[in-house]
């Protein structure tokens, strides 16, 4: 903690020297009134310079401009985010603050929880493997991405203990119509050809004042640059994705609207991003290489439908809105290096075969004050019914390829629900304009129950599973002193929980039926707003995170078998300090910068994991930093757009350092650069992505065998791209 002292009394000092405008700000974030950025963080529109959190916040312009087309291109320029790619659309686990078990935690729930507008998407367990299979947006129809650090439980709920990631959508418009076209034509070094990306938007009042309809739809192609040395394959990496969106609004009377919207998407890879490198990381047959006996396919599709109402009272805005999601998720991998096949099917191969469905219907009622008096509050229910389902398969094929009908390795079938409800407040007194006082808590009652079965010469049974009702209470409360109405200093401290995790079955293995719920209590303090005549924008935080009843993967010997389950066991610290801002040197040129250091470790020792005290949580890197400098020059006619953005993401750990398999990953360093125009209506955006080709990683598959080789996936090759977007 003495580093985090430091840096904050460094970045305390430096604050002062640092200027940008509101206006450039605004280029960054999403929705504004005037020149402040407003977010949603708390479940109410308010300025984030007002919010007691550490929130960063794109809007979805910005994103489009950067080629930001999955979460994984956010590493390094966001503080304390994290993410393990497995090289596959939609298969990605994501971490703040260095909260973390594993560089792939697929058999615990998500630490992060990911909500679109109102409603969480993606499993709350690991049943759904919540924590692996994620949903990436397409930024085109977005108003921006939120990305909340630290606990938000109160007023989020279940996973949120590490932070939150919200995407909010835009909202149609009554009095306007818009209509966009673009496409992206793009380059990947030693790629197999041009990736072709149109997409479309428009925004429809069909009775002015009343109701107005909004829709977008996208498409992308994208060329493999990857050979599979195994499978023959060149370019094996290719991928499509497509989908859209419709929604409408109907503003029934001055006081009720009422908004439906429905979301689709679907992505597929033909092999997964990944090369073969050595116990060293060094590489086996090329930087654009890898070998499996047969290809990683994946296929993901979701929709989400929602419904919501909003009703203003003279006194508070009632808001109801509830939401169904479904998300199929296809995969094969290779799976000849594994145990169990190197032990059924010596001198052939192993295909790995998952079909996942994911159900989930979500509903919330809440109730916002509004800001006239000294009291503020937001109160709220909320009901969550989860269906999680996966068929597996090892089958086992002969050295020519045919599948052996007279050996089965193993085979499962789980079908797991999980249901929750919960109640939530927080109470805001205003003692004077300047300060301030909230309190928050959420309880909570869930219970999970189903059943898995498994069958095969590997081992199997039956598991039926329940939890009976688990009942969970959190809480916040925080202080915030505004020195002026642009300039606040808060102090916060707030708690978050995760839902235990079923355990798979087993015959020869004697396991808890499931994990209980681990915890995390978190202290931090901040300052953050506008000065120097609002010309300097700035957030600088320092937290102190608990992470208690660790849920950690456990590999334990009972008699001649190896036993692997999710059980909790030990606690964890993370310390860190997380600063960002901009700096406006002219009309023209704006510069913007963020730093964070962190400090995440093992307390005691969890042998049954293989970590031990000290020992750096997996993915956590000390350091991480980014700089962009962006250039925008009205000319005759015309308006010049530059600009160039570096991050750097220092060495991180797979594993617990003491753990067998056990790797440390090289330090990250990603830079890109843009020229373009806006020439009326027309916007042309000519970028580079990787400008000087980094050959560093950004996850990995699991290592099944070590001494022929790693599939980890690399960062993305350097890509040319030309972004052509007409407004009308």
């Amino acid at each position: 903690m003495k580093h985090s002292l430091t840096l904050t009394a460094m970045l305390l000092t430096s604050a002062a020297f640092v200027a940008a405008s509101p206006a450039a700000q605004a280029q960054d974030a999403g929705p504004t009134i005037g020149n402040d950025i407003v977010v949603t963080a708390q479940k109410r529109s308010e300025r984030s310079i007002d919010v007691p959190a550490s929130i960063t916040s794109i809007g979805g312009e910005k994103l489009e401009a950067a080629q930001v087309d999955q979460l994984s291109d956010l590493v390094g320029s966001v503080p304390g985010l994290s993410i393990s790619n497995y090289g596959g659309p939609g298969m990605n686990s994501i971490q703040l603050r260095g909260l973390a078990g594993s560089f792939l935690d697929d058999f615990a729930g998500p630490l992060v929880a990911t909500y679109i507008n109102d409603l969480p998407v993606g499993s709350s367990t690991a049943a759904g493997r919540g924590n692996l299979f994620t949903l990436d947006i397409q930024p085109y129809d977005l108003e921006a991405l939120e990305i909340l650090r630290g606990p938000q439980g109160t007023l989020y709920g279940a996973n949120s203990m590490g932070g939150l990631i919200k995407y909010t959508l835009k909202k149609p418009d009554l009095d306007y119509f818009e209509g966009r076209v673009g496409t992206n034509l793009g380059y990947t070094h030693g790629g197999g050809g041009l990736n072709v990306s149109p997409r479309g938007a428009f925004n429809v009042p069909v009775i002015e004042g009343v109701l107005a309809v909004r829709g977008s739809a996208f498409y992308s192609n994208t060329p493999g640059y990857i050979d599979n040395v195994g499978t023959g394959e060149a370019n094996a990496n290719s991928s499509e994705s497509y989908g859209g969106r419709l929604a409408a609004l109907l503003q029934a009377t001055d006081r009720l609207s009422i908004q439906a919207g429905v979301l689709y998407q679907k992505g597929t890879a033909d092999d997964v991003a990944t090369v073969l490198v050595s116990q060293d990381l060094d590489f086996v047959y090329g930087p654009q290489d890898t070998y499996s006996d047969f290809p990683t396919t994946i296929s993901q599709e979701t929709t989400n439908m929602t419904l919501g109402a909003d009703y203003e009272f003279d006194f508070a805005t009632l808001t109801l809105s509830a939401g169904w999601a479904k998300l199929d998720t296809l995969l094969n991998q290779d799976m000849t290096w594994g145990s169990d096949a190197q032990l059924y099917n010596p001198d052939g191969f192993v295909l790995f075969a998952l079909d996942g469905t994911l159900r989930k219907f979500t509903s919330e009622a809440r109730l916002v004050s509004d800001d006239t008096g000294p009291l503020e509050y937001t109160v709220g229910a909320y009901y969550t019914n989860e269906r999680a389902g996966e068929d597996t398969a090892n089958d086992a094929y002969t050295a020519d390829g045919q599948l052996r009908d007279d050996i089965n390795i193993n085979s499962g079938r789980s079908r797991y629900r999980y249901r929750e409800m919960a109640a939530f407040a927080n109470l805001t007194y205003k003692f004077s304009q300047a300060f301030d006082v909230s309190l928050g808590g959420r309880y909570t009652n869930y219970k999970q129950t189903g059943a898995a079965t498994s069958s095969g010469l590997s081992g199997g049974g039956t598991n039926p599973a329940d939890t009976g009702n688990v009942d969970v209470g959190i809480w916040s409360v925080n202080a915030r002193y505004h020195f002026n109405p642009d300039l606040m200093a808060f102090g916060r401290f707030a708690t978050g929980y995760r839902p235990g995790a079923f355990n798979s079955p087993t015959s020869s293995c004697d396991i808890p039926a499931a994990s209980d719920p681990d915890r995390t209590d978190n202290y931090e303090a901040g300052l953050k707003g506008l000065i120097f005549g609002n010309k300097v924008n700035f957030e600088l935080t320092a937290y102190h995170i608990k992470w208690k009843g660790m849920q950690l993967n456990v590999s334990q010997q009972q008699g001649d078998n190896t036993c692997i389950f999710v059980d909790n066991g030990g606690s964890a610290t993370s310390d860190g300090v997380e600063f960002s801002t901009g700096i406006s040197l002219t009309n023209e040129l704006r510069l913007s910068g963020t730093v964070n250091y962190q400090d995440a470790s093992l307390d005691e020792d969890v042998p049954q994991s293989g970590g031990m005290a000290g020992d750096r949580l997996p993915l956590s890197s000390d350091w991480q930093w980014s700089l962009a400098a962006d250039y925008r020059k009205p000319l005759d006619g015309f308006t010049a757009l530059a600009g160039a953005n570096i991050s750097y993401k220092s060495p991180y750990d797979n594993f617990f350092e003491s753990r067998g398999a056990y790797y440390p990953f090289p330090s990250l360093t990603l830079a890109g650069a843009y020229v373009g125009a806006e020439i009326g209506d027309l916007n042309a955006r000519l970028s580079v992505q990787n400008l000087f080709n980094e050959r560093s990683f950004v996850g990995m598959q699991y290592p099944f065998r070590p001494d022929f080789g790693i599939r980890a996936v690399p960062a993305q090759p350097r890509t040319v791209a030309l972004s052509l977007d007409y407004q009308f």
